[in-house]
């Protein structure tokens, strides 16, 4: 009988030590394993977020840098800079170099585009870029092949630096001095038609590749994408032969592209197009500005003069005469019933290269 509860006693202990290998290989496997998945989804985001940087002009003002650090560190040992250099992405890079400490030899790779900004950067914060014997070192690059074999070697780990963090630094008289040289803000608009026409100004800058697609001689724009329904903007398109212009402030830009698009279904090619700021009433005695056009209108009829119109005019052109005469009234006749409205426009050239 005591034999027998040794045995049995034998056989529990040889069970338990089985399980504890068993567990040990399990959990030194499943570190390993999440290990590589991390590598392995950094390689992913970062590939993903280089195509994302290459294929959309929107991604210049992103809020958000990746860089590469060691595990439960800040200091970057790789810093992945945009191919195009901003106001807000010098601010990101200066938070990055930031994190990096003096008797580091920063690396800037031959791929680098913009290397006289970061240097500029680089030597405000009184960091090293000289190939010295520093065994700590860091590697700025836009290309995830070059730093792929370093982020494996380091065993490194991704990070975001963000936007918000960004601000915090520009505080610092230092960088935002360096910041405002490098990208001096633009004069701030002062009256509507101005602020309206920074606002079409910033709308274009993330839609012009589609606006130009839209009147090519073969449109691929498609209706369904875009945020061209969310924005109303009055629009004028020239061709060889006439100026064909959709002027309704409710109209949404995509309506008033597809309106365009049916009325010169006769021509060969579009031009050029102008976006219109919503319409300002004046009077005939009141002055314009060089960018600035005008419309008239008569009981149901209306007539338009583009700025680029009014500029080829002579000296002693009045502009509200002459479009009186556009439609056959007399420029010295004045009624109450006549209406004048002013304009800002931005020209875009469908030739333009995309």
């Amino acid at each position: 009988m005591l034999l027998y509860v040794d045995k049995k006693k034998q056989k529990r202990q040889k069970i338990k030590v089985l399980c504890f290998i068993f567990t040990s290989i399990f959990i030194v496997l499943a570190n390993i394993l999440h290990f590589k998945k991390v590598l392995h989804s950094a390689k992913t985001n970062l590939t993903n977020y280089q195509n994302i940087q290459i294929k959309n002009d929107w991604f210049y003002t992103s809020d958000s840098l990746q860089i590469f650090t060691k595990k439960n560190k800040q200091t970057p040992i790789i810093i992945i800079a945009p191919q195009k250099i901003t106001r807000e992405n010098a601010q990101l890079l200066s938070v990055a170099l930031s994190k990096v400490p003096n008797n580091t030899t920063i690396q800037l790779s031959s791929n680098l585009k913009n290397k006289k900004t970061i240097k500029t950067l680089i030597n405000q914060l009184n960091l090293d870029t000289a190939k010295t014997s520093s065994s700590q070192k860091t590697l700025i690059t836009s290309d995830i092949k070059e730093a792929e074999k370093l982020i494996y070697k380091e065993k490194l780990f991704p990070k975001f630096i963000t936007y918000k963090n960004a601000q915090k630094l520009n505080n610092t008289p230092q960088i935002k001095l360096v910041i405002d040289n490098l990208f001096p803000l633009p004069s701030k608009p002062t009256t509507t038609l101005e602020q309206e026409l920074y606002s079409i100004k910033e709308f274009t800058n993330n839609y012009k590749k589609e606006l130009i697609n839209a009147f090519s001689t073969t449109p691929k724009y498609s209706f369904t994408t875009h945020g061209f329904f969310l924005k109303n903007i009055n629009i004028c398109a020239i061709t060889s032969s006439k100026t064909i212009c959709e002027i309704n402030d409710n109209n949404s830009l995509e309506k008033n592209i597809k309106n365009i698009l049916e009325q010169s279904t006769n021509d060969k090619q579009i031009l050029q197009i102008s976006l219109l700021t919503t319409l300002k009433e004046i009077s005939p005695n009141d002055l314009l500005e060089n960018d600035e056009g005008i419309i008239f209108q008569f009981e149901k009829r209306k007539e338009i003069l583009l700025p680029q119109e009014i500029k080829k005019l002579s000296i002693n052109d009045n502009p509200f005469y002459i479009i009186k005469q556009k439609l056959g009234i007399n420029p010295n006749h004045l009624t109450p019933q006549m209406k004048f409205y002013k304009f800002k426009t931005l020209e875009i050239n469908i030739n333009d290269a995309i």
